[in-house]
């Protein structure tokens, strides 16, 4: 039987689930933390990048559970798998999680991720009724992790069979670009790395997730442009699932939708029916799910099959593989990699 601190306490983990110039690592010392060679995972130093050429790194690591936003109640399904210690065991890791990465002509190479240094935050909302607001509220603890500060379960992981590996060759351009935005997203006065979020646009610099993190910075070198929106889903807020409590923590902006003063227990977040009361809100949200099956597009061009994480009949299915599909289609060679249990994709432009 399922006890509800540690629905609380699994749900909080959830939330914590852009003029070409010269320019090289020595010129961005800010970047160090994250180009160390010594400290960089073997699997992502490994991976068989041609000689003289840039690519740009996405790594997923999958949730234990699927966590769909297609529709309010299989959400409440994803949060309650979550709860499930076998799954979490089998995938070693009670999270998903998404970092990204470079690798530029002259070898210089880097990964960082989006983490959040204050799940107990998040447990405060929702005790104190604010239900799934909480996932979408602001954090400020919101840090990048060097790839010497890699957590081990992350490591674990990243050599484990559910990882998706995948680097897309790029231009220079495109490798100086990405370089060139962390070190302004790191400098900007607005802090973003602090704000965590699943909420709003990277771009704006108003913080984001791990995730929206990683799809931005690999944005400035163009991967997935045209394929971005079709991992995105417009999402139905019902008061079902968000509530507004009054009781908030320093460092949090709680997400205010629907009535003042409406709160959503954490029974009735877990056993009540997610697609019953009334409409609040609307959001368009990057959902993870979609950009892991983007991935999984890219490991399929390079032969290796991969199970739908997506339930059947999902709408939002056949537009990404086709979005995904035809943006790949650049990609002329794919060599696989297989390190360990991990396996990997590079795709080259030639």
């Amino acid at each position: 039987m399922f006890s509800i601190p540690r629905f609380a306490r699994v749900l909080i983990l959830l939330l914590f689930a852009l003029a070409p110039v010269s320019t090289n690592a020595q010129s961005m010392p800010t970047l160090a933390r994250f180009e160390d060679p010594a400290a960089m995972p073997q699997v992502i130093a490994d991976l068989p990048f041609a000689a003289g050429r840039a690519y740009a790194i996405l790594a997923m690591i999958p949730a234990p559970a699927t966590v769909s936003l297609a529709e309010p109640n299989s959400l409440r399904r994803g949060v309650l798998a979550f709860l499930n210690p076998v799954a979490t065991a089998r995938a070693g890791t009670q999270i998903g999680h998404a970092m990204v990465g470079w690798r530029c002509t002259d070898g210089t190479q880097g990964l960082v991720g989006k983490t959040s240094d204050d799940p107990d935050m998040g447990l405060q909302l929702l005790r104190g009724g604010w239900g799934m607001a909480a996932l979408l509220s602001e954090y400020r603890f919101g840090r990048l992790v060097s790839v010497a500060d890699i957590p081990e379960e992350h490591h674990r992981a990243l050599r484990g069979p559910r990882v998706r590996i995948t680097a897309f060759e790029i231009d220079e351009a495109g490798c100086q670009s990405m370089r060139r935005a962390l070190v302004s997203y790191l400098a900007h006065p607005g802090q973003p790395e602090r704000r965590y979020t699943n909420q709003p646009d990277p771009a704006r610099m108003q913080g984001d997730g791990c995730a929206s993190f990683a799809l931005w910075l690999v944005g400035r070198a163009g991967v997935f442009d045209s394929a971005r929106s079709s991992m995105h889903r417009s999402v139905v807020l019902r008061d079902s699932f968000m509530g507004q409590g009054e009781a908030v923590p320093a460092g949090g902006i709680p997400l205010r939708v629907g009535t003042p003063g409406h709160h959503v227990g954490l029974r009735d977040l877990l056993f009540g029916d997610w697609n019953a009361g009334t409409e609040v809100a609307r959001m368009t949200l990057l959902d993870p799910e979609l950009m892991l099956a983007a991935l999984d597009r890219a490991y399929a061009r390079g032969g290796i099959a991969r199970d739908s994480r997506l339930a059947p009949g999902d709408p939002a299915a056949a537009p990404l593989r086709s979005a995904a599909d035809g943006w790949l289609a650049r990609y002329g060679r794919v060599t696989p990699l297989r390190h360990g249990q991990a396996r990997a994709v590079v795709l080259h432009r030639r």
